[in-house]
């Protein structure tokens, strides 16, 4: 009997050294940049939203408003890179799913969560509900969200260039050139990187300004030497400006730099009717097709 009354304490203490366990194995998972899957950040954010412990210890609404916040903008998150994945899988409608769940995980945060750190939280969420909205297929609605996010944005501090970055690319592909060009140009002034000034480069050789764009992508080799899609623009550049011995040059340092400009070109080139295998090798087949594409002056940047 006094052997019970001893350890009973200790029983009652396992389940909530348990849950105390659970609770920081999810929270580590439910994070943006955790290295959890897609579904395990799914189920730990579900769990941490679920289970009602995201309040445990913080005696301010406003600190609870932000860890919820929080867990349903990484659950959206997550569920947009499993639709990904079911997309690439054939499951289309399970990935419709998956979007749909999206939505509604970033319409919570807008809807619920308005006011903490001021409107950037909002910013954010429309820009990654304007993301899902392409996803979808519904680019008119996606700049409608785009739109807002820059309407509403008033110090950068979230959406910042990728915001800015994630309209050009739609303006882009409605072929709105000065619209994009505009808002490149503002994403690279955000914050100078390679990956802004090459997408600048894309958005100047696509709509004709093709000085414009090798000028711009040479101007990344003093932030990124190696930086692939550097060359790949500059290739593209001087096919259009004549060079064509150079840009055949700058396609050969492009592939060697990423088995990804290999395939791009491959798809291409086969797209142009060379008879080329789409592999992640550059061969003597892929040399030959493209050497021909660049000599006929093919565009193999659409």
């Amino acid at each position: 009997m006094r052997l019970h009354r001893l350890f009973a304490p200790l029983v009652l203490l396992v389940p909530l050294v348990a849950a105390a366990g659970q609770l920081e194995d999810n929270t580590k998972k439910c994070k943006r940049l955790s290295t959890a899957s897609s579904a395990q950040k799914i189920a730990a954010c579900t769990w941490l939203i679920e289970s009602g412990n995201l309040g445990k210890g913080l005696t301010s609404r406003q600190q609870v408003a932000e860890k919820y916040a929080y867990a349903y903008s990484v659950r959206g998150g997550a569920y947009r890179g499993v639709a990904h994945q079911q997309r690439r899988e054939g499951k289309e409608d399970q990935a419709t799913a998956s979007l749909n769940r999206a939505l509604a995980d970033y319409t919570t945060v807008i809807t619920r969560y308005p006011l903490e750190k001021g409107t950037q939280r909002v910013v954010y969420m429309l820009m990654e509900r304007g993301n899902v909205y392409q996803a979808q297929g519904d680019d008119d609605r996606a700049l409608a969200e785009y739109n807002e996010a820059v309407r509403r944005d008033k110090c950068c501090e979230r959406g910042g260039d990728v915001l800015y970055t994630a309209r050009g690319e739609l303006l882009l592909k409605k072929r709105n050139y000065d619209a994009a060009l505009r808002d490149f140009e503002t994403a690279t002034r955000m914050r100078t990187s390679p990956q802004n000034a090459v997408a600048w480069a894309r958005a100047q050789y696509l709509a004709g300004q093709y000085r414009q764009a090798l000028q711009t992508a040479q101007s990344t080799y003093h932030l990124d030497s190696v930086y692939e899609g550097a060359a790949n623009i500059i290739g593209h550049a001087l096919v259009a400006l004549g060079d064509k011995e150079q840009a055949l040059l700058q396609f050969e340092r492009a592939m060697l730099l990423s088995q990804y400009n290999i395939v791009r070109y491959q798809e291409a080139l086969a797209g142009h009717g060379y008879q080329v295998e789409v592999t992640k090798r550059y061969d003597r087949a892929t040399y030959d097709a493209l050497k021909g594409c660049v000599q006929a002056g093919c565009r193999l940047l659409e």
